[in-house]
């Protein structure tokens, strides 16, 4: 029986950050409708899905900010999918919070409802980093927010931090680094802050307004992360993310080695190995196609196997474990590494994934994975445009032959 991930796009907010993309909006009264539109998704989808033999191995309900919702209205979600899926004992439900939103009976709810995965949004402990995010908590709510997770019995908790804020300086990245290992959390994730095209940020920069910090403080910073989290007892798994043995994000990891996944929800993406599809970003276009007994679906594609091999690259690069020779080799009947050198991008042996090479190598090679150092994790886009150049000139010579 083979695998399968489910999402749950939640696109609410009190407020839009002025830094965030993802698509959500700030019409609360219209959560009742969307949640009974979401029922009728997930039924649908089931239905389709019948003949298909998946296992539902994770559950992720992201956000916009989950937590606007009621335990209530997540418990019905939650059931609807245990009565129209197959859903693993062991499954991972995860949920993404705003400390700005929660208080200890929500969270209790919360914990009730089978979610056994809890992701704050912190994003900073320092008041200063979280008004020029435009964040709605404060530092002493993100704390208290681990603490009340704690308390309602979360055992896997994790946390997300943003580095390279305007005007944040290193040790200020640091500080937050050492508080956030005080509370001996299972899981981080450390973002640099991007500027998404037609986001507020994006504007106050081109106005002046605001100041990105420079590339190598940037650098600087995610080194520090890079040499301070694992001597503390995390793995660098993935690029951004760092877990205690054991709690990895499996949901995640299911994007990451282009696993099949269902999205459900306004804007939610779902893939089955070899087609993408996704739905309208417009709540209220979503509620109107599920209420009138249509499919939500605005766009599909098929991969076609160019597409395929960049997306091997892009995600396989991301992960600690790399990407692996033999899938490569199925796939395109040429060897991985072979490739890689004829990007001029020269390969260690067997240096550690994610750790100095110790000649200033980008890629290194572990067992049958070709892998970053940790000079390579630093320059990860550069890489990918070497090897996706190599992947757009194979493409050619099929093509004229």
């Amino acid at each position: 029986m083979g695998e399968l991930a489910l999402y749950i796009h939640i696109p609410f907010c009190r407020r839009k950050c002025g830094y965030c993309d993802f698509y959500s909006v700030t019409q609360l009264h219209l959560i009742p409708r969307y949640i009974a539109a979401l029922v009728g998704e997930i039924d649908c989808v089931a239905f389709r899905m019948r003949d298909k033999a998946y296992a539902v191995r994770s559950i992720y309900i992201g956000g916009g900010t989950p937590s606007l919702l009621s335990p209530d209205d997540l418990s019905t979600l939650l059931r609807v999918i245990r009565n129209s899926f197959s859903v693993d004992a062991d499954i991972e439900i995860a949920c993404e919070a705003n400390p700005g939103t929660l208080s200890a009976e929500w969270l209790a709810g919360l914990r009730r409802t089978g979610v056994n995965r809890l992701t704050l949004g912190v994003q900073s402990f320092r008041d200063a980093d979280l008004q020029r995010l435009g964040r709605i908590h404060d530092s002493n709510a993100a704390c208290d927010s681990i603490r009340s997770a704690r308390n309602a019995g979360f055992t896997n908790l994790g946390i997300d931090l943003i580095f390279a804020v305007p005007g944040q300086t290193r040790r200020a990245w640091q500080e937050n680094l050492e508080q956030a290992l005080s509370f001996q959390l299972e899981h981080l994730s450390l973002y640099g802050l991007t500027v998404e095209p037609a986001t507020p940020l994006a504007a106050s920069v081109d106005r002046g307004e605001i100041k990105l910090c420079p590339e190598e403080l940037q650098r600087e910073m995610m080194l520090d992360a890079m040499h301070l989290l694992p001597q503390a007892g995390y793995d660098h798994y993935e690029l951004s993310n760092y877990a205690r043995r054991g709690f990895a994000s499996r949901h995640n990891c299911a994007y990451w080695q282009g696993m099949p996944y269902c999205g459900f929800g306004a804007s939610a993406h779902s893939f089955d190995g070899k087609s993408r599809w996704w739905n309208s970003p417009d709540v209220e276009g979503y509620c109107l196609a599920i209420e009138s007994g249509r499919a939500a679906t605005a766009e599909h594609e098929d991969l076609t196997g160019e597409q395929a091999l960049l997306e091997m690259i892009l995600l396989g690069l991301r992960l600690k474990t790399g990407i692996d020779s033999h899938r490569w080799h199925v796939a395109t009947d040429s060897d991985l590494f072979e490739f890689a050198r004829k990007g001029k991008l020269t390969i260690a042996e067997q240096a550690p994934a994610f750790s100095p090479s110790g000649d200033g190598r980008l890629l290194t090679h572990i067992d049958q994975s070709l892998c970053l150092t940790e000079e390579g994790v630093l320059l990860y886009d550069a890489v990918c445009e070497k090897l996706a150049a190599g992947v757009q000139l194979r493409a050619d010579a099929e093509r004229t032959h």
